[in-house]
C-alpha cells in the first residue's frame, strides 16, 4: 500500500555560503580595482622655499632619477615624447604640463623633455617642486 502521509515543510533557510561568497569577490575587485585608480611614479622632487601650489595640471610628465620619461603613466623614449604630447594636447597651446622631475636628474635629460614641449607647441610648463617648510 501506498503511504500518502504528509510531510511537513522544511524550514526556510538562507543559505550564507553563496552570499558570503559573491560578497568576498566584489571585496577583492574593489580593492584590486581602486589600487590602480590612481597610479604614480614615485620621484624625490626638490626643495624650494619660493614654489607655488598649484593642482590645475591636466598632463603629467616625470623624470625619474635614472632619467627615464614617463607620459602620464606609461614609459616613452624622449625622442617619441614630442608626438605623444601632440597628440594629446593637438594644437592648444594653452594646455597645461606640470613636469616632475626627480632631483638627481642630469640637467640635459631635464632641458630635452623641456624642449619637446616648446617643439609640440607647449607654452604653459609648470615645473613641480616640494616645499621647504624650514626658514
Amino acid at each position: 500500500m501506498i503511504d500518502f502521509r504528509r510531510r511537513e515543510p522544511e524550514p526556510a533557510d538562507v543559505e550564507l555560503t553563496p552570499l558570503i561568497d559573491v560578497v568576498f569577490q566584489l571585496l577583492v575587485f574593489f580593492l584590486l580595482t581602486s589600487a590602480f585608480i590612481q597610479p604614480s611614479i614615485s620621484v624625490n622632487l626638490p626643495e624650494v622655499v619660493t614654489g607655488e601650489s598649484s593642482d590645475e595640471s591636466t598632463l603629467s610628465i616625470t623624470i625619474d632619477a635614472g632619467g627615464n620619461v614617463f607620459f602620464g603613466t606609461r614609459a616613452v623614449p624622449i625622442e617619441l615624447l614630442e608626438v605623444a604630447i601632440e597628440q594629446e594636447a593637438g594644437s592648444r597651446p594653452l594646455f597645461r604640463v606640470a613636469v616632475h622631475g626627480d632631483v638627481n636628474v642630469s640637467y640635459g635629460a631635464f632641458m630635452r623633455v623641456l624642449d619637446a614641449c616648446r617643439q609640440s607647441g607647449l607654452r604653459n610648463v609648470v615645473l613641480m617642486v616640494r616645499e621647504n617648510t624650514q626658514p
